[in-house]
């Protein structure tokens, strides 16, 4: 599991920032936080300034066994091609390839 603080002093950054992280498969763990702090400039003139944060958490674990059996079916089919079981060079052996690139991109974009 992949642990993350995101935080911004601009209301409308932070909630980029969450909404960006949760398109990415990430998600907020409990309610997000404000904390207000307070400033006096020279003039004694009172500024509050607000900092937002929210946790966020990305489970990969999950895709474990997906991943594992697709590792599976692209070893199988290298195996059967470094054998001879199948012509790498006929239309079935490319679309088979082609085939595992897709395995591999389906991988790639769930691990985002």
């Amino acid at each position: 599991m992949q642990y993350q603080v995101v935080t911004s002093t601009d209301k409308n950054e932070f909630e980029s920032k969450v909404n960006e992280l949760v398109n990415f498969g990430w998600q907020p763990i409990g309610s997000h936080q404000v904390s207000t702090t307070q400033t006096t400039d020279v003039g004694n003139k009172v500024y509050y300034n607000n900092e937002y944060s929210q946790t966020m958490v990305k489970d990969v674990l999950h895709l474990k066994d997906e991943v594992v059996e697709i590792l599976n079916t692209l070893k199988r089919d290298a195996e059967m091609a470094l054998s001879g079981e199948w012509d790498c060079t006929t239309s079935e052996g490319i679309e088979s390839f082609n085939d595992q690139i897709e395995l591999i991109d389906q991988v790639l974009d769930k691990l985002k």
